[in-house]
């Protein structure tokens, strides 16, 4: 059995190797090395090229796996939002906007489900792919501490909710560092040109500067939210979590 279930593990890193890939690395070569490079069209070519890769990916993502993750889905709206400002040729201020909204949305709708019967931190973090859930409930049920276990997951929905705040802030900071009023009097060539240079600096930059520091938080929340199943359940740490490879 350990045999069968070592590639699925492996399957999982290639895929989120591929989606680094075609959702940062490619885009912003095609955006920056491309966007001079093929005629008068060309700043708006690279650009579709560019936005085509992180929308193909989540429609493969989504035909492989048949499961809507909501936050996949607010990351392909954000990429059409980003396709659509740059069509209407609208920057600067609009892209800043743009990228410190979708996080937020993502926050609230986070914490106004910590008050649902299912807080949506159960679809997103705690899930059979992190932890052995029927497990988990099984014990839940036999110390009856259900009810304690629910306000932890309340509590810690508030939390995962506060991450996505941090995010829309580092979001917004970042995005009206970089997205600059390009000057009107340039040839549309040129300033096309150079909104696709700002989109691409926006897409690699905000992995150091927003999604290392929101993976850190993330790491703590995870981190919190083991110590209350451990609580609530009696079980350790080797136990909770979901372990493929060992089955």
């Amino acid at each position: 059995m350990e045999n069968i279930k070592k590639p699925a593990k492996k399957n999982n890193n290639r895929d989120a190797l591929w989606n680094m890939l075609f959702s940062i690395i490619l885009p912003v070569v095609v955006l920056n090395k491309l966007s001079d490079k093929l005629g008068p069209n060309g700043p708006l070519i690279a650009l579709l090229i560019a936005l085509s890769m992180p929308i193909g990916f989540s429609i493969y993502e989504f035909r492989k796996t048949k499961k809507l993750n909501p936050i996949s889905v607010l990351g392909f709206v954000n990429v059409l939002a980003t396709g659509g400002l740059a069509l209407f040729k609208l920057e600067g201020m609009w892209f800043a906007v743009k990228e410190g909204l979708f996080p937020l949305i993502i926050g609230i709708a986070v914490y106004l489900s910590s008050q649902w019967k299912n807080p949506l931190i159960k679809a997103l973090l705690f899930n059979d792919q992190v932890f052995d859930v029927d497990k988990i409930q099984k014990q839940l049920d036999e110390r009856s501490t259900q009810k304690d276990f629910d306000q932890h997951l309340r509590k810690s929905t508030k939390y995962f909710a506060y991450t996505f705040f941090l995010s829309a802030i580092l979001n917004f900071v970042l995005a009206i560092y970089i997205f600059k009023d390009i000057p009107l009097d340039l040839p549309d060539l040129e300033r096309s040109t150079i909104l696709n240079e700002q989109i691409a600096d926006m897409t690699w930059k905000s992995y150091f500067v927003i999604v290392i520091p929101s993976m850190l938080c993330m790491f703590i929340l995870l981190n919190y939210l083991i110590k209350g199943v451990n609580r609530y359940t009696g079980l350790g740490f080797q136990e909770v979590i979901n372990q493929p490879d060992s089955k």
